[in-house]
């Protein structure tokens, strides 16, 4: 038995007999759109009487496994790893196969198909089986869970399992009463039933679908959350109505308080499968299970916003901004300072939300401790300019290298601190569980990093993308303290540059407030955590406030004014403008289209002439 692509399974086994002479077996799926094949595991039964084959006796009579195209990047001998028991799986294609050719002619009883118990079982619901008996390869199908009609393999292999007797009909509609049956009664191991044939007896949106048909799929799906935590459901729910989802809802209630004692519910299960589409950037098709939701728990803030966030990342944002506002209204653990929350940006407020919650809670020890750590500091910072690429500078991008040209030809080597990961200990002792946990490579160590220099050195941050057209200031006057550029409200920032002396009280509170975030969370709830948590500190810590207020601060839109000319036509009146507003502006080293023509912004800045 082949053990799968993604490991053998229990779940949905379909039995085909066969009962035939043949020389090769051919499993596919018949669907007209584009589909991979890959199926949980599959055995081949060669024995008229199914307890005298072994799997040793079958794999020594198989010739070769061939695979109408091959997911796997490497070159795999095929036959070798279905033997081997690593498993198959297509390209996306056509009508994607398997054959299995015998070295000689060979009596196969029955095969054994087990389908993925995962999301995408439902993939398989075209599986086509058949055999051929010589060279030819003139096949006879044998199954064809895509045909309108179930085949009448399928139809035996239900009939088989649930033990139906023989006087009892075997259509259809028969079979589908006698499972429902057999479910309310617990006659058989809902976990081993062949699922995968049954949902093809039945149509949702067809207009003849009765109980019996929302039963065996309520069954389905519940079985596949039980033994995955996902489903097939939108694959369902998309052609059928309101009511009769509401029908299915009850009766997935049903077999989960039967059959797994009431462990989840129609609507656990679909905010799973919205945590799982979100999870995968499907934005699209996460905003439909929500809707789902807030049909039958209209007032559902938690749901408000989930569909608030799919709306907003579909570019929907009046109507992303309406669902956040009347979430907001109907959250019952609601603070006042969601409010300031929202009255700042509406953009991506739930997860601003649960941080802010989150300072608050720990807000007493954060400031306690910043105000401490602020007091110790040395007053007597650095004017030094700290710049970081985690593969060092001599391994950067184009435009990285010439950022770095730029900020030499400003300010001499004594002033800039160049980091890579190769040397960031030497500047800074960051514990060993803030690296574990983000990684040298990612934004989210950037941030710890550049709030350490800045704490224990005082001076000024610049991303490595940062590119000068004049000299920073560097200095620091008699009151002067924390300055960034501001996005939209004081509360908001831009990180990209940081400019603080190692007494300040701003920057201690906040990378205290940082370290609390990752030793009560081990993965980012959201991609500008360090932004986020700014902000909270901002409307929560009066003092935090103050500090920040402190200065007057430049919109960020100012130096990114050549960000966005980066793909078109160069333009030097234009770079004049740009120029004149500002000495510093944040570009990209990711090359879009227009970029890499020799006459565009983003050429001249890599240039610099």
């Amino acid at each position: 038995m082949t053990q799968g692509y993604f490991g053998s399974t229990e779940f949905d086994r379909l039995r085909v007999d066969i009962r035939q002479s043949v020389k090769r077996l051919k499993l596919s799926l018949s669907s007209e759109a584009e589909e991979f094949l890959n199926l949980g595991a599959i055995s081949v039964v060669l024995a008229e009487d199914t307890r005298k084959s072994t799997e040793h006796d079958t794999l020594d009579t198989i010739s070769k496994v061939l695979l109408s195209s091959n997911f796997s990047s490497d070159s795999q001998d095929i036959t070798a790893s279905f033997k081997a028991g690593r498993g198959l799986h297509s390209k996306m294609e056509k009508n994607p196969h398997l054959i299995i050719e015998f070295k000689k002619t060979e009596f196969v009883n029955v095969i054994n198909v087990n389908n993925r118990a995962d999301y995408w079982g439902i993939r398989s619901s075209t599986l086509s089986v058949s055999y051929s008996t010589d060279s030819d390869r003139d096949w006879v199908q044998v199954l064809d869970l895509g045909s309108p009609r179930l085949g009448l393999a399928a139809q035996s292999s239900i009939a088989r399992y649930l033990s139906v007797p023989d006087e009892h009909p075997r259509q259809p509609h028969h079979l589908k009463a006698y499972l429902c049956a057999c479910l309310e009664h617990k006659k058989f191991e809902i976990s081993r039933a062949p699922w995968q044939v049954a949902i093809n007896l039945t149509d949702l949106s067809s207009p003849a679908a009765n109980e019996h048909d929302i039963k065996i799929w309520a069954a389905f799906l519940a079985i596949q959350y039980a033994t995955t935590d996902d489903s097939s459901v939108l694959h369902l729910l998309n052609p059928v109505d309101a009511g009769r989802t509401q029908a299915l809802r009850k009766a997935f209630d049903a077999v989960s308080a039967f059959h797994f004692n009431a462990r989840f519910t129609f609507n656990q299960m679909l905010t799973r499968k919205a945590t799982v589409l979100k999870q995968a950037y499907d934005w699209a098709r996460a905003l439909q299970v929500y809707e789902l939701l807030l049909e039958d728990e209209p007032h559902n803030h938690v749901y408000l916003y989930g569909l608030a966030a799919c709306l907003e990342n579909t570019n929907r944002y009046d109507e992303a901004k309406l669902r956040y506002t009347q979430g907001l209204s109907l959250h019952p653990d609601a603070r006042p300072v969601h409010k300031q929350l929202m009255d700042s940006s509406y953009r991506r407020f739930e997860a601003r939300a649960e941080l802010c919650t989150f300072v608050e809670k720990h807000l007493d020890a954060i400031t306690t401790q910043g105000e401490h750590a602020s007091t110790a500091a040395n007053p007597k910072s650095l004017n030094k300019i700290f710049c970081y690429w985690a593969q060092g500078f001599e391994n950067s991008p184009p435009m990285v290298k010439a950022c770095q040209r730029q900020l030499h030809k400003y300010h001499s080597s004594d002033e800039i601190v160049l980091i890579s990961e190769d040397n960031y200990q030497f500047y800074v002792d960051i514990p060993d569980f803030l690296i574990k946990k983000t990684g040298p490579r990612t934004p989210f160590f950037s941030d710890i990093l550049r709030i350490y220099l800045l704490c224990a050195y005082g001076g000024t941050w610049i991303d490595a993308t940062c590119y000068l057209t004049g000299p920073l200031n560097t200095s620091f006057g008699p009151d002067e303290s924390f300055t960034a550029f501001q996005v939209s409200h004081p509360a908001r920032l831009s990180v990209w540059y940081l400019k603080g002396p190692a007494d300040s009280y701003l920057l201690h509170t906040w990378k205290q407030a940082l370290l609390t975030y990752w030793t009560h969370y081990d993965e980012v709830i959201e991609y500008f955590i360090f932004h986020n948590l700014f902000e909270a500190l901002y409307f929560l810590d009066p003092s935090f406030k103050r500090e920040r207020d402190r200065h007057k601060q430049v919109s960020s839109s100012v130096p990114h004014a050549w960000y966005y000319k980066m793909s078109q036509v160069f333009d030097p009146d234009v770079m004049n403008t740009i120029v004149e507003q500002s000495n510093i502006h944040k570009l990209t080293y990711k090359i879009k289209a227009g970029m890499e023509s020799s006459n565009s912004f983003y050429s001249h800045a890599i240039r610099g002439f």
